[in-house]
């Protein structure tokens, strides 16, 4: 979609749920009377794609009529739904190790804290459930909660059970996360470079589908379109389009898990903003799709647009942790981001048990005939 009259973009969402092929997405959107229908991708549609990937080691590599490939696609796709629906659990359960916006308590330091060796929760963490699952009963007006509530009836998870399962959700977490760092340690005792490279490199295959999104992977994204234009491996003014895959949301991060802003989408906007800041095109003539396999990020994104086209604007709250080890190009990105196509903002004040915290807030659009409109997120 066009951006005009100084709104970043008007990103389109391609409504389909989508679920990956390895190579490419095996779901795909078809007209249907005039409105869009989401069907999987036939046998016809990707056996070229199948024999040109031949020797890529793929598990679908071996099908060779519909029937194989109509089981294959069904299970993938079953399969990863699971991994998403993982994915928001694990969101749950960084709501309930860091979230300030449901209760006072102090938030924990981190999942490996949180637990005995035995994997019994500690009282600070069985605090911290109990208070999640007393908020959820009231918490219409409080997005997460709302977002939680909703994907626990999905699950058809009655409320009497629904604190025994957030610590079931917690424990899983904390073990995975136990087991991530024995792997990368039996991996450097070995003292082999490969077998440690190789252990980094799949050490999360087989984790949830997080849709958690921050700030600095943009910044290592825009850093990269910078060093691509400067060895010529790109050229200024040639971006017209820009295809965001797993745009994400800021739930709560797995990092510093901040809930005290609406939740939020960011890469979208940053990318269009380097693109302009790099001069590798103008925003303006900008257009701005993004595919997401958690439909929770694609309705979010859908609803930014909406917002776009009202000329309403959409707000990026920017926290920073200020003891962490960002380098000074890191630190002066967070000072800049969203001065060039946006508006720097005063950002929401930070609640008292969240601390060591700097924050930064943009707006979009900018400018005298839209500056009125702004809104900010809700």
């Amino acid at each position: 979609m066009r951006v005009a009259r100084n709104f970043l973009s008007f990103v389109k969402v391609r409504r389909s749920e989508l679920a990956c092929l390895s190579l490419s997405l095996f779901l795909c959107t078809v007209a249907s009377t005039g409105e869009q229908a989401v069907r999987f991708l036939r046998f016809d549609d990707v056996a070229e794609t199948l024999k040109l990937f031949a020797d890529a080691g793929l598990s679908a590599i071996d099908i060779k009529d519909s029937a194989a490939w109509n089981d294959w696609v069904r299970a993938r796709d079953t399969e990863v739904r699971a991994r998403v629906d993982q994915g928001v659990e694990d969101s749950i359960s960084n709501l309930i190790l860091y979230g300030a916006s449901y209760t006072s308590l102090p938030r924990l330091e981190g999942v490996e804290s949180v637990a005995s060796e035995t994997g019994e929760l500690t009282a600070s963490a069985r605090a911290r459930v109990h208070a999640l699952a007393a908020a959820l009963p009231s918490g219409a007006r409080n997005e997460r909660l709302r977002f939680v509530n909703e994907f626990l009836a999905s699950q058809g998870l009655p409320r009497e059970s629904v604190e025994t399962k957030l610590q079931e959700n917690l424990r899983r977490l904390i073990a995975e996360q136990r087991a991530y760092q024995e792997k990368l340690k039996a991996s450097e005792e070995a003292s082999d470079p490969a077998a440690e490279l190789l252990a980094r490199g799949t050490l999360f295959q087989d984790r949830g589908l997080s849709a958690d999104t921050s700030l600095l992977p943009n910044y290592a994204l825009e850093d990269t379109l910078r060093t691509m234009l400067k060895k010529g491996a790109i050229q200024p003014g040639t971006m017209h389009r820009i295809l965001v895959i797993g745009p994400g949301l800021d739930f709560t991060d797995k990092r510093d898990g901040y809930d005290f802003y609406p939740v939020q989408t960011i890469q979208p906007f940053a990318m269009v903003e380097a693109v302009a800041r790099l001069g590798l095109g103008k925003a303006e003539e900008i257009s701005v799709v993004t595919a997401d396999l958690n439909a929770a990020v694609n309705a979010h994104v859908a609803r930014l647009a909406e917002r776009g086209r009202a000329g309403q604007a959409y707000t990026v709250q920017l926290p920073r942790l200020v003891s962490a080890e960002w380098s000074p190009e890191a630190v002066a990105y967070w000072q800049k981001f969203g001065e060039i196509l946006g508006a720097p903002v005063k950002p929401l004040p930070v609640p008292a048990s969240v601390i060591d915290v700097a924050m930064r807030c943009a707006r979009w659009p900018s400018g005298p005939d839209t500056r009125h409109k702004c809104r900010g997120s809700t």
